[in-house]
């Protein structure tokens, strides 16, 4: 466990010093293809009486990213559950050694996963590394929280400000080969499912609802497929405030 402080100097350092050829490098290089898929997106919360109907946030886009892993090389398309996690079953998920390991800031690398907590060690986000100084989250859980291409020195001084210098962050790496709860033997059929999958492990405080990513053969880059409803709901942001460009400064 490590405070925020150092952990940010180390890093602004590492960018200071690892910025070179790969400046101007395209974002989609560094991108899986359920990264390419969600980037610069937000997800529309739609409602159902007084509930949303499907509603998704930063827990459940690290797991899926997670989980997109353990599916490795196998199908062309691959199920992406949206769904809103419960906490306690995503931060012991996050956590458990069996899983994964703590590794120390200056061993960060592409696909560990940064969690960020409270000083009471309640989890308050998470974000996978694309590179050693970049990482992929969901901003939020609301419609206004995009999926974004994020510095990691960003992402961290925003919940020192947030916690009053008192957030806790760590690293974690996790092992494809140790990734069993997040394996699928069935394909799912795009429906409701109600809180828990027991299929694919998931626990949940909102409905699970199934998408599929794919790759488009015209442009190579990952796409949504599957409910036309739900995928409307993904729409591109309209801020450029907020948007990762196209040509974004990424470092390996």
């Amino acid at each position: 466990m490590f405070k925020g402080f150092a952990v940010t100097i180390l890093l602004l350092l590492n960018m200071e010093s690892s910025f070179g050829a790969g400046f101007n490098s395209g974002i989609n290089a560094h991108l899986s293809p359920a990264m390419q898929a969600l980037v610069n997106k937000n997800f529309l919360l739609i409602f159902e009486g007084h509930q949303v109907s499907t509603s998704t946030n930063c827990w459940n886009t690290t797991i899926e990213l997670l989980r997109q892993r353990a599916v490795g090389d196998q199908p062309n398309i691959l199920p992406y559950a949206l769904y809103q996690p419960d906490q306690r079953w995503a931060d012991d998920l996050l956590n458990r050694n069996t899983y994964s390991q703590k590794i120390k800031p200056w061993l960060a690398d592409k696909d560990d996963v940064l969690l960020i907590y409270n000083k009471n060690h309640q989890l308050l986000h998470t974000a996978i590394l694309i590179s050693k100084d970049y990482v992929f989250e969901k901003v939020g859980p609301t419609d206004m929280d995009p999926y974004l291409v994020s510095p990691i020195y960003e992402v961290m001084e925003k919940y020192k400000k947030q916690t009053s210098s008192t957030a806790i962050f760590i690293l974690r790496r996790f092992n494809q080969e140790n990734l069993p709860l997040f394996k699928s033997d069935s394909t799912p059929t795009g429906e409701y499912t109600n809180y828990c999958d027991y299929i694919l492990g998931l626990c949940a405080t909102s409905h699970i609802r199934y998408l599929n990513i794919t790759i488009d053969p015209t442009t190579g880059k990952g796409q949504l497929q599957g409910d036309n409803d739900v995928l409307n709901q993904f729409i591109p942001i309209n801020s450029q405030k907020k948007s990762a460009p196209e040509e974004a400064p990424i470092s390996i």
